[in-house]
């Protein structure tokens, strides 16, 4: 790689920062483990989201000095790399130690070797000084075109269930207060059985029905506040509750 391209990487260098974002792994494979660090391989599923895909300038042939030069010149606001700029003054630290780059550099040099074009970099890296050991800055990384884009996270699922389980202790430790402006109601079943549905809804797509009638079975006491019954009768939009909660209906009444 020479100078004017190493600069150029350096300068256009996108850091994507996850503000406590939650990760599952993906299909993996890992190069380094050592100390509690990892780097790997995983499939990339930016590269997925795109027609035609968008494709990774992997393999990446960089010198371990060459990575060393770009991670070196990474800093982040804040702790274990959380954005904090906008709500303090913003104090830049390096996102990794001297001592993580020695180890670093030469793993994500050759997993950046081995790369395809679909995959990208993982790396994920203990805080040693943390009051608990699952606390790690968990992050990836990928070439595309002339950018090495870093993307940042705090915290690692084993699954989706733990993600997911992951996000609601975040959510719920918010310093917000819940407001619901609309009224919320005690649960009442429907008047009309919803187990009708199986005889007002046929097995033959072919067969209409007025669906009126499927939303007099699904809400809360039957009770259904219709908009503008009168204007485009192939379009049924109206208020509702179910399960006390106020919801709004928007359901096609034949062929539109």
């Amino acid at each position: 790689m020479t100078r004017e391209t190493q600069t150029r990487l350096v300068l256009a260098l996108l850091v994507l920062v996850g503000n406590s974002a939650c990760v599952a792994p993906l299909r993996e494979r890992v190069v380094f483990a050592e100390r509690g660090i990892r780097v790997g391989i995983q499939h990339d599923p930016t590269t997925d989201r795109m027609t035609p895909p968008a494709l990774n300038s992997h393999p990446a042939r960089l010198t371990p000095e060459e990575v060393r030069s770009l991670l070196g010149s990474i800093q982040v606001s804040g702790y274990s790399g959380t954005l904090m700029g906008l709500f303090a003054t913003p104090r830049p630290i390096p996102l990794f130690k001297d001592e993580e780059l020695q180890l670093l550099t030469a793993p994500i040099a050759d997993a950046l070797a081995q790369a395809g074009p679909q995959d990208r970099v993982f790396f994920s890296i203990p805080d040693r000084g943390a009051p608990y050991n699952e606390d790690r800055t968990e992050g990836m990384m990928f070439l595309r075109g002339p950018y090495l884009h870093v993307v940042l996270t705090d915290h690692y699922a084993v699954n989706d269930q733990h993600a997911l389980a992951i996000c609601r202790s975040i959510v719920a430790n918010l310093n917000r207060r819940l407001y619901i402006p609309w009224e919320i109601r005690p649960p009442e079943p429907p008047i009309y059985d919803p187990k009708e549905l199986y005889g007002i809804v046929s097995r033959d797509r072919r067969k209409s029905y007025d669906v009126r009638e499927v939303i007099a079975r699904l809400v809360d006491g039957s009770e259904f506040d219709e908009f503008k019954a009168r204007y485009g009768n192939t379009l049924v939009t109206g208020f509702a509750h179910i399960e006390g909660m106020p919801v709004g209906i928007v359901a096609n009444n034949g062929i539109l």
